[in-house]
């Protein structure tokens, strides 16, 4: 397929010279323009099956994160949060671990405060400004001792000005 759009253009290239430049043209002048015309054409279709390789990793990538969390019951949940704009989440080590973003998702959501323990507590400050970011801890209600995500972590919650929030 590549010889024969190299054919295609290099006739193309001939049939578009006046006549008085083709008489110029040496075996070896035409064979050194077919050869620059295929090394980019070569250069330009490894560059385009490299760009494909990566879309196709991105792809299997996100399929494979979206296998996870429905495997774990948290893609509806991770979405409504999402539209939400409560996914504004941040662990200062590594981040929230999967597990707790199921149980983080329900102590932010108002709906579901009464169906399940509230584990963000936050500290007696004033209402902080929109783009504050208010330190908590999580706190199981549980065992009533603070819950481990790592020693000495925390989390941080940037308000988006909601009163909800």
């Amino acid at each position: 397929m590549l010889l024969l759009l190299l054919v295609v253009l290099l006739l193309l290239l001939l049939y578009l010279l006046p006549q008085e430049l083709d008489l110029l043209l040496e075996p070896d002048l035409l064979l050194m323009l077919l050869l620059v015309v295929g090394v980019l054409l070569l250069i330009v279709l490894a560059l385009v099956l490299v760009l494909l390789l990566v879309l196709v990793l991105l792809v299997l990538l996100l399929v494979l994160v979206l296998l996870v969390l429905v495997r774990q019951r948290q893609l509806l949940l991770l979405l409504l949060l999402w539209k939400r704009g409560a996914l504004r989440v941040q662990a200062s080590t590594v981040g929230l671990l999967p597990t707790t973003l199921l149980e983080t998702a329900a102590s932010l959501s108002p709906v579901a405060q009464g169906t399940s323990p509230r584990l963000l507590r936050v500290p007696q400050v004033p209402v902080p400004k929109p783009g504050a970011v208010v330190e908590c801890r999580l706190v199981s209600q549980r065992s009533k001792a603070p819950w481990d995500i790592s020693e000495g972590s925390s989390v941080s919650r940037t308000l988006l000005g909601n009163k909800e929030d």
